[in-house]
């Protein structure tokens, strides 16, 4: 099954179990959509939310909901890494090979290649949807027109 086809059940199963249910939080959100696209492709080794904190008047993103095969690094600076660039830019980032990441932080040696993808509420990130895929140039600009579509459907305002 194409990637397209994929996504189009992740909307599909998703919008459906949301329909049954009002005013659930954001952590419920994205743990649901965290766990709906970890099922359904199985090479991604990492499927997660990052959310914006401060402390000190200095924004970072602590990890949220995920799934995977690998522990998520717990905080990550803002401008730092695939997620802080994102987060920094409020741009979807897609990276073929995680090694030329000039700052790429590596939690784990499986993950190869990597899209983070901002959720934004009133032009400010609120979190970050990252997923990794153990095979080097995994993602595409298919994933990132669904994972933008599947963001603004369930997360943003």
């Amino acid at each position: 099954m194409e990637k397209a086809q994929l996504y189009q059940e992740v909307l599909n199963e998703l919008s459906e179990f949301f329909s049954h249910y009002q005013n659930l939080s954001d952590i419920a959100i994205m743990t649901t959509i965290s766990s709906v696209i970890h099922m359904k492709f199985p090479q991604l080794v990492f499927v997660g939310f990052y959310i914006t904190r401060e402390a000190n008047a200095v924004k970072y993103l602590e990890v949220g909901p995920y799934q995977g095969k690998v522990l998520a690094c717990a905080k990550i600076d803002i401008g730092n890494g695939v997620c802080g660039t994102s987060a920094q830019r409020k741009q979807t980032i897609v990276v073929e090979d995680v090694n030329r990441f000039e700052t790429y932080i590596a939690c784990d040696c499986a993950s190869k290649s990597e899209i983070v993808v901002p959720v934004l509420h009133n032009d400010e990130v609120t979190s970050v949807l990252d997923i990794d895929s153990d095979v080097l140039g995994y993602f595409t600009e298919v994933d990132k027109e669904w994972l933008e579509r599947i963001i603004s459907s369930f997360l943003t305002n």
